[in-house]
């Protein structure tokens, strides 16, 4: 039997009614239409990480402003003088007086390998690979003769005042050069006040330190520490060995001062006694 035309016509509305709404269907639940499909699908934003410095970045520190080097006195003793025998120690000095004085006698003579002036400039004296004649009469843990094995650094000012603070940084900046160059410790850089001896006289009758207080003050541990220096003879091993006798008492002290006991510790109170039943 052949449909009325006109249920035909409903029957085909109904069946696009039907198609419409599973498209929609789908649309929302399954493929995108077509002007969604067409807009780019956003990415979830990165996690941002912070960027490591490279090797090179991270190992670099910063330096610190060279000090100003001269050779305006240069010693004309330099090239006469032979080479050192080996350099064990740095000694540390005060000259006593005014930089131009100081300068004009230590260039004369050779006296020293380096002078600090000041403001901070630090003066070529004697090739640091030669003898200089600084130490004198000296010894330190029976090595006599100290001149054959040390640098000699010679501050302008005095042994009972402090240096200026551009002095500490040229000296702390100088210090650590040699001792990179020539790997003196800490311990073996010392103040002409500690190495320093004087002969018999009239006054001692054996060999007996104190003849100097040249930079005693460098020997103090907070000075040293403004210098990079962190370690210090504890003591004058030639007085405890009883190779010298100690002239100066009062040098010695200042030189190692005598470290202070801790504090004891207080005993804990004593409980109450406890009280026995009644």
């Amino acid at each position: 039997m052949i449909p009325h035309a006109r249920h035909r016509r409903r029957t085909g509305s109904f069946a696009a009614l039907l198609a419409a709404a599973a498209a929609l269907v789908f649309g929302a639940a399954g493929a995108p239409s077509a002007s969604a499909a067409s807009k780019p699908v956003a990415k979830p934003a990165a996690k941002k990480v912070a960027s490591k410095p490279s090797a090179a970045k991270a190992a670099a520190k910063p330096r610190r402003a060279a000090p100003t080097f001269s050779n305006a006195y240069a010693s004309p003793r330099s090239k006469e003088r032979p080479a050192r025998k080996s350099t064990q120690f740095i000694i540390l000095h005060t000259t006593e007086g005014g930089r131009d004085g100081s300068l004009a006698k230590l260039r004369k003579n050779g006296e020293c390998h380096y002078v600090v002036d000041k403001a901070g400039v630090i003066y070529r004296i004697v090739d640091r690979r030669k003898v200089a004649f600084h130490c004198g009469l000296s010894m330190w843990n029976n090595l006599r003769g100290l001149d054959n094995h040390a640098i000699g650094i010679e501050i302008v000012g005095y042994h009972n005042q402090d240096i200026t603070a551009a002095q500490y940084a040229s000296l702390k900046y100088l210090l650590a050069d040699l001792k990179r160059i020539y790997k003196v410790p800490d311990e073996r850089i010392l103040t002409h006040s500690m190495v320093a001896f004087g002969a018999p006289n009239a006054f001692h009758k054996r060999n007996h330190r104190g003849r100097k207080r040249c930079g005693m003050l460098l020997a103090d541990p907070a000075r040293r520490r403004k210098l990079g220096l962190f370690a210090k003879p504890a003591y004058d091993p030639d007085l405890r060995a009883g190779r010298l006798a100690d002239a100066d008492p009062e040098l010695t002290r200042i030189l190692y001062p005598p470290v202070k006991p801790a504090p004891a510790a207080k005993p804990a109170p004593a409980a109450p006694a406890s009280k026995p039943p009644p």
